[in-house]
């Protein structure tokens, strides 16, 4: 991986990279908000663990493919605060940040649906 700065793909990877986790985790709520009663009527509750744990799993490879970019950045050399690799390098690391954060409220809104009975 590298930090091409002057690279628009580099640009869309790192902004996709930075947004992918707080958007997966509006996407487990509305998914689960959708699918729970017809998971409940038919009483097939493991469709309520499919949408959480694929968005974990995305989340915390954003979060991964964040910090690649944050250490091809690093890599690259003298990271000056007011360039455009300072800008990667600062994205890299809060994207990174970012993804972790999102799995984690990923996986607490996974942990009530094995506490408590969706259904009542």
């Amino acid at each position: 991986m590298t930090c091409d700065v002057e690279s628009v793909k580099h640009q869309v990877e790192l902004w996709f990279a930075v947004l992918a986790g707080p958007v997966l985790a509006l996407a487990v709520q509305l998914v689960n908000f959708v699918v729970t009663p017809w998971a409940c009527g038919s009483r097939q509750l493991a469709w309520l663990h499919l949408a959480p744990g694929v968005a974990l799993a995305a989340s915390l490879g954003a979060a991964y493919w964040c910090h690649g970019l944050f250490v091809a950045c690093r890599d690259q050399g003298t990271v000056d605060a007011g360039s455009i690799a300072g800008r990667n390098h600062f994205l890299g690391l809060f994207g990174a940040g970012l993804g972790v954060f999102s799995a984690l409220v990923i996986a607490a809104m996974w942990m009530i649906t094995f506490l408590l009975d969706p259904c009542h």
